[in-house]
């Protein structure tokens, strides 16, 4: 049996695929890497000869996503490339509408949201916070010729209900034996053979009793559970019979038995007094519960891929802006001058964006000279391209105003105008 309790439920979401960070190191000063949360036993680490490095010669906060030479000069100075698995989500504690979602609870934590944003994504839960009774997958499951099966026939079985009781074994009017809710699938297998199960003596006497023609079985862990069986003294002993109980003891994780569920078997309304029934060989109950999540429950998924809209391109060419515009000498926009440079100009640029994948910009003068095409390869993830306001003969651009046409592969042309000004 596995505990389910909502504080104990987090998430952990591990990326599958391998990733490459490449960086060059600093000696013993730590380096920080792109991801965090890192697989130990993932790590690759070479050099740019491609020469593995021992993990001796490094230290990886696998935490936090950071490297280090372990020791002076254990690290070359030149680029170095670390492969690995790592976890997007690591121990998330938060699940929406868990029962725990409520600030006058505490100190548990109000909800925000199912997991983290990871790649874009976030998952969202859907989970069984209570374990009740799955009557869909709940019936009888039988046959009179061993050839002709029936689910649930109302005229040859008993009535029954499932429960979890608190029981006063001692009766004093106290709880000696609670139960416990937890979400098995069970069978009720029956056989020809008298001995083929057998019942603990009584519910507090944990002892083999009599012997039973049925046994219980977790279909979820797929293993024997443990029962009593409560024979109404006017039925057949070690069948099953109207008036009769079954309790059912799980095990727990240190293998101890646990009063887990009851059944409870009676006639139906539809029946005489005296019906009596015999199951035997395939003769099966079935019984299940919804399933909150359980420890290491794993749920593996591809995330989509991206894919470029054909129909949309066209339509959001407008969107297509050049930043800064217009362009003035000296624009803040513009990288700082480089440490320890005190004249002269950073770098003169300016931005289109909002591209689409594959996009070819043409910039022209007033007059029509065409001095520049530009070719977009940022793919799906970028729609950004520079112009370092030169021309294609490498010359600063004068000042003035100049048009620009933007043509798509996918299809969809657009055109605008910027300023260069003094």
């Amino acid at each position: 049996m596995k505990s389910i309790h909502p504080l104990q439920l987090i998430t952990v979401l591990k990326n599958l695929e391998t990733n490459f960070d490449s960086f060059t190191p600093n000696d013993t000063f730590f380096v920080a890497l792109s991801k965090k949360n890192l697989i130990s036993n993932s790590i690759e680490l070479k050099n740019s000869t491609g020469f593995v490095i021992p993990s001796s010669d490094y230290e990886i906060d696998t935490k936090l996503g950071r490297i280090r030479a372990s020791k002076s000069g254990s690290l070359g100075s030149d680029e170095h490339t670390l492969s690995f698995q790592y976890y997007p989500i690591f121990f998330n504690p938060y699940i929406q509408q868990s029962i725990w979602n409520d600030p006058l609870k505490l100190p548990y934590v109000t909800e925000r949201s199912d997991t983290d944003i990871f790649d874009g994504l976030s998952i969202e839960f859907n989970n069984d916070w209570f374990i009740t009774s799955d009557d869909e997958n709940t019936y009888w499951w039988t046959t009179e010729d061993n050839v002709e099966w029936k689910r649930n026939d109302g005229e040859n079985t008993y009535f029954f209900i499932v429960s979890a009781t608190d029981l006063d074994t001692n009766f004093d009017g106290k709880v000696d034996l609670r139960a416990i809710r937890v979400p098995n699938k069970y069978a009720v297998v029956f056989s020809d053979n008298d001995d083929f199960g057998r019942s603990y003596i009584s519910l507090n006497n944990l002892s083999p009793g009599n012997k039973t023609n049925f046994k219980v079985m977790n279909l979820t862990d797929n293993i024997e559970v443990p029962f009593f069986l409560f024979d109404y003294p006017l039925g057949e002993t070690g069948k099953i019979n109207s008036g009769d109980y079954i309790y059912f003891y799980d095990k727990d994780s240190l293998g101890i038995d646990r009063y887990t569920w009851n059944i409870t078997f009676t006639k139906r309304q539809s029946q005489e007094a005296n019906t009596e029934f015999t199951f035997g060989n395939g003769d099966t109950l079935f019984i299940d519960f919804s399933k909150p999540f359980r420890n290491s429950d794993t749920y593996s998924f591809n995330g989509p891929k991206p894919d470029v809209n054909i129909p949309l391109v066209s339509k959001e060419m407008d969107q297509i802006k050049v930043v800064p515009n217009p362009y003035i000498v000296g624009h803040r926009f513009e990288s700082p001058l480089p440490p320890g440079i005190t004249s002269g100009r950073g770098s003169r640029k300016v931005e289109f964006q909002n591209l689409p994948s594959n996009a070819k910009v043409h910039i022209y003068t007033a007059r029509g000279q065409h001095i520049r095409s530009l070719q977009h390869d940022g793919g799906l993830f970028s729609g950004t391209i520079i112009w370092d306001l030169k021309t294609k003969e490498n010359l600063d651009v004068a000042f003035g105003v100049y048009y620009y046409i933007v043509e798509s592969e996918l299809g969809g042309k657009t055109s605008g105008k910027l300023a260069v000004i003094k």
